[in-house]
């Protein structure tokens, strides 16, 4: 270190030149503190604009991407899964469709030869699709056109799908998960016995329903 009044060339820990004992300025931890923490490590640069509370935690990660808006609360649980069509958080629930006497249908579809049968699927897709939270999906009006229009095909694929659907109803409104029955629903669905799909599913959808 140079000393500012003599020029003479003291060690760099001196505090005063040792020739015309000036006192020299070797203030090494504040341009330390300034130069190497403060701006470009840890306030600008590291945690506070960069790392944490910008890019990090609070506006992409956690707050704002992670969890509170597209993870958990708008996407997942309470918009369109459950806490929307106002089911409980756990436990039995209900949920607003209409609970039909299986028997009822069943003679109805039979004595119409078969026009009762598609006004209950249509019934029984729309049920379901609110009983699991899913109203966007294929409208029960649909699906009977469809199944219709592809002499069945459609419709063993629905029943497919109504054993997914219904698994998850089941499940939480038991909270115990045994599997669904979508192979099942599909085989009779094939063999001709779509009837017995329906009055399955409207027996499962009778548990969870509250109006009368």
């Amino acid at each position: 270190m140079i000393c500012p009044k003599c020029g003479k060339n003291c060690p760099d820990n001196s505090k005063f030149c040792d020739t015309c004992g000036t006192p020299l300025a070797t203030n090494q931890s504040n341009q330390q503190q300034n130069s190497s923490y403060q701006n470009n490590g840890y306030q600008n640069n590291g945690y506070q604009n960069n790392g944490y509370q910008n890019n990090g935690y609070q506006n992409s990660g956690y707050q704002n991407n992670g969890y509170q808006n597209s993870g958990y609360q708008n996407n997942g649980y309470q918009n369109n899964g459950y806490q929307q069509y106002g089911y409980p958080q756990g436990g039995n629930y209900r949920v607003p469709i209409k609970a039909r006497d299986i028997a009822v249908c069943i003679i109805l579809s039979i004595v119409t030869c078969g026009i009762y049968g598609i006004y209950w699927l249509v019934c029984l897709v729309d049920d379901l699709n609110v009983a699991c939270g899913r109203t966007g999906d294929t409208s029960g009006g649909m699906v009977a056109l469809l199944t219709i229009v592809t002499c069945g095909i459609y419709g063993m694929y629905w029943a497919y799908k109504a054993g997914e659907k219904i698994a998850y109803v089941k499940q939480r409104n038991t909270g115990i998960m045994d599997g669904n029955d979508s192979v099942l629903y599909l085989i009779l669905s094939i063999v001709g016995f779509s009837i017995v799909v329906y009055a399955l599913l409207q027996s499962e959808l009778n548990k969870v329903a509250t109006l009368q």
